[in-house]
């Protein structure tokens, strides 16, 4: 009876670790759709919603914490920049001396984003598009830029870009919004132009 119990007792525990850890192994994917969803209706009010405590300040710009921080992310921040009151936001989502785990974390959270539907103010819906830039180790750094995809100028402005950076010692992922004017729409400037 003792031996019994003992063996009953020896495959409950291996039962139990082996239960345990497949359930470890089995996380779902986080996905930050919601987030960014949640900071491109921010990004039109100038991040005011989701701008917390002042960070740091200069003549060109001021730097506030992120109320709003992804699953899994490192850090976030909003910078505001003087004059013309633009801001961006932007996230370390990793920070790794591995190259291949700094471009699967890169390439999941771009799979996430492009083509993603985003629901505008007015209900309308667009979608995230934008051209994978392709990471090599030989490379520091690698950038794919999304933007939602509409008839309107203004809503181009908005860029989502999940960046790959190398800074000795590690790689960095990172997620940032702003607005960026297209390059057809830039204008050098001339010396002895004079404006219109």
């Amino acid at each position: 009876m003792k031996k019994s119990f003992l063996s009953s007792l020896l495959f409950l525990f291996v039962f139990i670790n082996c239960a345990s850890a497949q359930s470890t192994k089995a996380k779902p994917i986080t996905t930050i759709r919601p987030q960014v969803q949640q900071l491109i209706h921010a990004y039109f009010q100038h991040f005011d919603g989701v701008k917390g405590d002042t960070l740091s300040q200069s003549n060109g710009s001021t730097i506030y914490s992120s109320k709003i921080l992804p699953s899994g992310a490192i850090e976030s921040s909003i910078t505001q920049y003087k004059p013309g009151n633009t801001c961006s936001w932007q996230a370390t989502l990793l920070r790794s001396e591995d190259f291949d785990k700094a471009v699967e974390v890169y390439k999941k959270y771009y799979q996430q984003l492009s083509g993603m539907p985003v629901v505008l103010d007015d209900k309308s819906i667009s979608k995230l598009a934008g051209q994978y830039d392709k990471p090599e180790e030989a490379r520091s750094f690698a950038s794919s830029i999304l933007e939602l995809q509409s008839v309107n100028r203004e809503l181009r402005l908005l860029k989502v870009e999940i960046a790959i950076n190398y800074n000795l010692p590690e790689w960095s992922v990172k997620l940032l919004i702003y607005e960026k004017q297209a390059d057809e729409d830039m204008r050098p400037t001339i010396p002895g132009d004079k404006p219109e």
